[in-house]
């Protein structure tokens, strides 16, 4: 019986983490499982399996990572998302290594620099990739140039029964009180600028200015925008009729009972929300993101074209994606609302029940079983390749000079030859840290021989010093080890 690590940071949010869990379950019925988190403190969704809570052995992960590999004789490693990809592929040992893809990483917003790199550098060093969608899989190849070859695109799991059974719950007397009896879109998702609820906000607005039926919007989803989103509601004085809803473990009993799901995501993998809908038979509005709605609704894997203003599909309606939707200068997605209340949508209900009733977690399972017992398997170690690259580099420099800079400076000065701190600009910086120099990057670049720039800096930061980097047309870059 193999033994199969599935990596991702949590098991409490997330769709790909959801997906995690259901993956467990199903493969434990045939290999024995361990789930590697990074947050193992509190556990959501459903799983089954070992619990490996890295965060518990110290900072230093991909450490631990490694070893835990070896320790229990690990055959197959399979991660989730793009960071957790990362250090699968890095932490390789003698296992086989399938790395899960879950999004269109171009169309993310804001942009991440850090993940395209990332993408480029290292994902053909996977043994398998599972692209959760042909429009992920599109993406890979046509704008990362992934080698086709390796792979694979497997839709999601879903657990119809369960969805089934929570959909029949009633709603909450709150959320009842401020229906009022009227009839409602609702929206599911975290509350995150690339999920967009600012646009269907907006969007809704304007359907609202002409809507007599007095409809209601709910936003079922907790998350960093929702301050913003707040505020935005008060300002177009829309509190008697959007309401945000912390998310819970149950949006199928809002969405069963929904005139339809409305995602105005900017990008999607394969929106689990929409699989969802379609098995409570809820109609769903839709951009026309690179990917996934695409597929599900209309089901086509020609991302060729796109929608111009909005169109109704077999399984679903949808919307142009374009900008323009943000500010209202068009209003296609309001459009869209209107067309769902004045029409009958049982045969788009129809259509979806079908093609639901042909999607089974058994299928996808075997989809998966013919991933994982492939004997292809790579030697490539990164860890070890990239430790070459700074032992033989003639200059080693940490960009970044701050906190973290310190920090990287601290875990690796005896390891490696380093020779001075990088940033971009001086400033106010200091000339001197720890003994060791700051110097700005021009000045860096105007000297001989190889260089190594090892990135010391996190998130919007990070990215930057990435583009930066790229820019200059610098590939020896390496991202710190932890």
């Amino acid at each position: 019986m193999k033994n199969i690590a599935i990596l991702c940071r949590a098991l409490n949010t997330g769709g790909a983490e959801r997906i995690a869990g259901l993956l467990s379950k199903e493969l434990s019925k045939k290999y024995t499982v361990y789930l590697f988190l990074l947050e193992a403190k509190e556990i959501v969704y459903e799983y089954s399996g070992i619990i490996v809570d890295i965060e518990s052995y110290g900072p230093y992960y991909e450490t631990t990572i490694r070893t835990m590999k070896l320790q229990l004789q690990i055959d197959v490693a399979i991660s989730f998302l793009g960071s957790i990809n990362f250090e699968n592929l890095r932490t390789r040992g003698r296992e086989r290594v399938i790395i899960s893809e879950r999004s269109t990483i171009e169309t993310m917003f804001p942009r991440m620099a850090t993940m395209e790199h990332k993408i480029r550098k290292y994902y053909n060093t996977a043994d398998a990739i599972v692209a959760c969608s042909k429009g992920v899989r599109h993406s890979l190849m046509n704008t990362y140039g992934i080698d086709e070859n390796i792979i694979t695109t497997i839709y999601n799991f879903i657990d119809k029964d369960t969805i089934l059974k929570k959909a029949s719950s009633d709603l909450d007397k709150s959320t009842q009180a401020f229906l009022n009896g009227s009839e409602y879109f609702v929206c599911v998702g975290r509350l995150h600028p690339v999920k967009n609820q600012e646009r269907l906000i907006r969007q809704f607005f304007h359907f609202h200015k002409q809507d007599i039926r007095r409809i209601r919007l709910l936003i079922i989803g907790s998350g960093e925008m929702q301050n913003e989103l707040c505020d935005l509601i008060d300002n177009l004085d829309l509190q008697d009729f959007v309401r945000i809803i912390s998310y819970n473990e149950n949006p199928f009993q809002y969405m069963v009972r929904a005139k339809a799901l409305i995602l105005p995501s900017y990008s999607e993998g394969l929106p689990n929300v929409i699989l969802e809908a379609m098995i409570v038979q809820c109609p769903v509005i839709a951009t026309d993101c690179l990917s996934g709605p695409r597929e599900l609704l209309k089901g086509t894997e020609d991302y060729q074209e796109h929608v111009a203003r909005f169109e109704v599909c077999k399984r679903g309606i949808l919307v142009c994606n374009d900008l323009t939707e943000d500010n209202g200068n068009t209003h296609f997605m309001a459009d869209a609302m209107r067309w769902v209340c004045e029409n009958n949508l049982e045969e788009i209900r129809v259509n979806q029940a079908e093609y639901m009733s042909e999607y089974t977690n058994e299928q996808i399972l075997r989809q998966w079983i013919e991933v994982i017992e492939k004997a292809d398997k790579k030697t490539i170690d990164i860890y070890e390749a990239e430790k070459k690259l700074i032992d033989t580099a003639e200059h080693v420099y940490i960009y970044g000079a701050g906190k973290h800079g310190i920090e990287v400076y601290e875990h690796l000065k005896n390891k490696f030859a380093i020779e001075a701190f990088v940033v971009t600009r001086k400033g106010m910086q200091k000339n001197n840290i720890l003994g060791l120099p700051v110097k700005e990057l021009d000045d860096v670049l105007k000297g001989s021989g190889e260089a190594v720039f090892i990135v010391a800096a996190a998130g919007k930061n990070q990215d930057e010093i990435i583009d930066t980097l790229r820019e200059r047309a610098i590939d020896n870059i390496v991202l710190p080890f932890n």
